[in-house]
């Protein structure tokens, strides 16, 4: 006995209840029967993105009953913002956030981009798409991160909710530049004041004043363990990456302003998928 796993997006294709069938269409069809050589009694598998439910049942012929509904994991409260760069690189990325279980992905041309505008960007999102759905087939979730692109870092920062409030911002920073406290220390020992305006400036306000740089709380067991689990549901942590070559002075300038903290994610120089990979992993770990 095989379990296969089905994608669904739009709501009314979705499993109501238990006990309900799902008709399969032609493609859902031929990937379950002649791709995965499913047959009469397997589990197939609904991941509705829409109801972030997972929805199990036997399938019979054409039609799936469905036995059991669940609720799929949530997401971990991150918002990732990284400068556009190749195809493939974004490919990867938006793949592994994912698998990790990141909340949001948004890309923004920064000045130093070479190769991916926003315009390439959007002609490329019915391929994002497919990489969503195959990542969240193998992963087993139904949350996925939302997707999207903007033209500057500024335009991306603005874009942020400004109704969800933040745990933490942070710029990830090459080690050519003045060395911060490293990223995976700065989510174990410095506990973000939320009522301070740079741990939750409001993005639609930011118009040039540097928000103040937060201290990091001395080491103990009870700071880390403050550290790793939030004070309020919805509180975000928000990561910049730049693109190749990284955030120029005046993008940096920017960050700032809006009240992100520069951080170091070590010694070694990394490409940005790498960096993307390493300081969304140890936040999501850390929440």
């Amino acid at each position: 006995m095989k379990t296969a796993r089905i994608f669904i997006q739009a709501p009314n294709d979705a499993p109501k209840k238990i006990g309900g069938q799902v008709e399969l269409n032609k493609p859902e069809r031929h990937h379950l029967i002649d791709v995965l050589r499913c047959r009469d009694g397997d589990t197939v598998e609904f991941l509705c993105q829409e109801s972030q439910q997972i929805a199990a049942g036997k399938l019979t012929g054409n039609t799936v009953t469905i036995t059991k509904v669940e609720d799929s994991p949530p997401s971990h409260p991150v918002t990732l913002l990284i400068g556009l760069t190749e195809s493939n690189v974004c490919d990867f990325v938006i793949e592994k956030c994912v698998e990790l279980g990141v909340k949001s992905v948004i890309f923004f041309t920064a000045e130093r981009s070479q190769r991916l505008g926003k315009e390439d960007f959007e002609k490329r999102r019915d391929r994002f798409n497919r990489i969503i759905e195959a990542a969240a087939k193998q992963c087993r979730t139904a949350t996925v991160p939302s997707l999207q692109a903007e033209d500057s870092l500024t335009q991306a920062i603005l874009g942020l909710d400004p109704s969800v409030r933040d745990q933490g911002r942070f710029v990830c920073m090459p080690p050519n530049v003045e060395t911060p406290p490293e990223i995976s220390l700065f989510c174990a020992l410095a506990k973000l004041d939320r009522n301070s305006s740079s741990a939750r400036a409001n993005p639609s306000e930011f118009k040039g004043n540097a928000g103040a740089k937060n201290s990091p709380a001395p080491e103990t067991d009870h700071t880390k363990k403050q550290a790793l689990e939030p004070d309020a549901q919805g509180a975000d942590f928000i990561l910049i990456i730049g693109p190749e070559g990284g955030l120029t002075s005046a993008e940096r300038k920017v960050a700032q302003q809006a009240g992100f903290s520069e951080v170091s994610l070590g010694e070694r120089t990394l490409r940005s998928e790498t960096a993307a990979l390493i300081a969304c992993g140890l936040v999501c770990a850390a929440v």
